[in-house]
């Protein structure tokens, strides 16, 4: 990397922590307000962890994914009881988020894109607010960059260390936050539709000889993923006597979100309500799930117009009405340059199957903005890309011109 870019990757680092340490010290009143509803139940089962010594808000539970309350578990035992310390190391996510967006995009799209993506990830004012939350997105977003990051390399020179580090941060990002599995399951259509990728320089190989490469990178990757999930499936069986890989809170969600009367949003009624007041976790998301499927069955369209419904509120604007203006621009951006990267879409194969696997489970659980927030940084590559394609086109005119 040449001095120029690394200063301005410096610089826009720097943009990314103060504007996110500025904006938590102007608005801490307010950061304070919002420690409710989901970000409360963190922040408590942080605390138990710290004082009480178990997972779980009235006693040992398995209903939330236990990454996150455990990453801020770690930071009360070090520091106290302290929001502001556990901001402060959120926005230092935030940093190294911006990084590993500058990397990926940089084996997409260059080093003068991958600039560009950085800095429209340091500026996205929902990603700033949301570093100052209590919500797992903080740490599920870095996580899930250098899983996509250890995969592009590894597509490209596949080594078996790169399989190794992307199965841990697979299966550190499904403990955090689930919705990382179809992902995981579906890494292997990179090989399958792209052999190449697997073929080092210089190397002939038949195409038998590259989807094999491909499908033993993958399983290397899943396997350390279940691995790397198993002590806690393990602690959940020993809890629940009951097969539990991660959390309980599937058929709540997928029944909010699938039910009659479902708005598409959060719905958690007490009447009509077949899961409120069911005590038993396990049963109780055996029973949504059960649910769930008889409504999809029951009722097909009304599932298909809910799913509509879901995706309006996925890809809406965010919190504020300034954020909400920011993010039609770099939605339309965004979606610029995923239309042009089809020209070239072998180079783009993973995040396409990112994106489709991340969004898919949406259509079923109920649906927020918030749940987008995870795929900002990949719109933000292909807004860069867009940008970009619009430089070079303009520069090719007014060289023409000359």
């Amino acid at each position: 990397m040449k001095k120029s870019a690394r200063w301005i990757l410096t610089g826009i680092l720097g943009l990314s922590l103060l504007s996110r340490i500025f904006y938590q010290a102007a608005a801490g009143d307010r950061m304070e307000r919002l420690v409710i509803s989901d970000m409360a139940t963190y922040d408590l089962l942080a605390v138990n962890l710290v004082e009480q010594g178990y997972y779980g808000v009235n006693g040992p539970w398995s209903y939330r994914p236990p990454l996150y309350p455990w990453f801020l578990s770690l930071i009360y035992r070090l520091f106290g009881h302290s929001h502001s310390l556990a901001r402060l190391v959120q926005a230092l996510l935030a940093v190294l988020s911006v990084i590993l967006v500058f990397y990926i995009a940089r084996e997409l799209i260059g080093i003068g894109g991958a600039l560009l993506a950085a800095f429209l990830t340091a500026a996205d004012f929902s990603l700033i607010h949301i570093s100052g939350l209590f919500l797992s997105e903080n740490l599920y977003i870095p996580l899930s960059l250098v899983l996509i990051l250890l995969l592009t390399r590894g597509f490209r020179e596949p080594k078996l260390l790169t399989f190794l580090g992307a199965g841990v941060a697979g299966g550190l990002a499904a403990l955090c936050r689930p919705t990382v599995l179809p992902f995981l399951g579906l890494v292997f259509l990179v090989p399958l539709l792209d052999g190449d990728c697997f073929a080092p320089a210089g190397l002939a190989m038949t195409g038998k000889r590259k989807k094999r490469r491909g499908a033993t990178g993958w399983a290397v990757m899943l396997a350390v993923a279940g691995l790397t999930i198993a002590p806690w499936t393990v602690r959940n069986w020993r809890l629940h006597r009951a097969l539990v890989p991660i959390s309980t809170n599937a058929g709540t969600m997928l029944w909010m979100g699938l039910h009659p009367g479902a708005t598409g949003g959060y719905h958690y009624p007490e009447e009509n309500n077949p899961l409120y007041g069911m005590e038993d976790e396990v049963e109780r998301n055996r029973a949504g799930m059960k649910e769930s499927v008889r409504f999809i069955f029951q009722y097909p369209g009304e599932t298909l117009r809910l799913a509509v419904v879901k995706m309006r509120i996925f890809w809406r604007g965010y919190l504020f009405t300034w954020s909400g203006r920011q993010w039609l621009i770099y939605g339309i951006l965004g979606l610029g340059g995923l239309i042009l990267s089809f020209q070239e879409w072998r180079r783009w194969l993973l995040l396409y199957i990112y994106l489709a696997a991340f969004t898919a489970p949406h259509i079923f659980v109920h649906s927020a903005a918030r749940y987008r927030l995870p795929l900002h940084p990949l719109i933000a590559i292909w807004a860069a890309s867009f940008l970009l394609a619009i430089w070079n086109q303009s520069r090719k005119r007014l060289g023409e011109r000359k």
